[in-house]
């Protein structure tokens, strides 16, 4: 796609063909944090139901 210099002298390569492993490693964060936030809102609501003996 483009390619911008920068200051380090590497160019900046834009696009998600280029930067697929830090997609691939952004979409498995996001599956990640949302199974345990939906994970969280199913299971704290049954323990707090529960009655202590």
């Amino acid at each position: 796609m483009n390619a911008t210099p920068t200051t380090a002298g590497r160019p900046v390569r834009l696009g998600l063909r280029e930067n697929s492993l830090q997609f691939t490693l952004l979409v498995i964060v996001n599956v990640c944090v949302g199974g345990l936030a939906g994970l969280e809102r199913t299971t704290v609501p049954l323990i707090g139901s529960r009655r202590s003996a």
